[in-house]
């Protein structure tokens, strides 16, 4: 169970790195000055913050599985 856990853990790390990467390399874009469609703009915009939203949940779901294993 432990090294399920752990390797739970392990997994989320190097997701959660991944995608803070690709959220700084998406957020370092300036789109407005690409000579892009509003569409895709609004597209990169919504991925964006899909991949925050998804960063603060990671960040929650690991702090659950800490307390939990605390206890």
């Amino acid at each position: 169970m432990l090294s399920q856990v752990l390797e739970r853990d392990s997994v989320l790390a190097q997701f959660s790195i991944v995608t803070k990467e690709l959220e700084q390399a998406l957020d370092g874009v300036p789109y407005t000055l690409l000579e892009i469609s509003d569409e895709v703009q609004e597209q990169v915009y919504f991925t964006l913050s899909t991949i925050k939203l998804a960063l603060q949940e990671n960040a929650l779901t690991l702090m659950h599985c800490m307390h939990e294993i605390l206890l």
